[in-house]
């Protein structure tokens, strides 16, 4: 039904099969930036627990000066990829 439709709209106006081209083609793009949005989310996800490990780990093995600098190397990071 909606195939009708198109074609009908097309032979009245060509601008329109342009735009609906136009739509077409903006919705595959919007499909595929949500996809890339997913993937940096998770990745966003797993790089923040590897930095809460590695901060626990600096916490437990090294002295406290050393520590407060892998803290603020920390903070550092996060801050960047947020």
């Amino acid at each position: 039904m909606q195939e009708d439709k198109d074609k009908h709209l097309r032979k009245i106006d060509p601008e329109i099969e342009s735009e609906l081209n136009t739509l077409k083609c903006l919705e595959a793009e919007v499909v595929e930036l949500r996809k890339s949005n997913d993937v940096l989310q998770l990745e966003k996800i797993e790089l923040a627990h590897r930095l809460d490990c590695v901060q626990i780990l600096a916490t437990s093995v090294l002295e406290d000066a050393e520590v407060n600098k892998l803290i603020l190397l920390f903070y550092a990071i996060w801050f960047l990829i947020t």
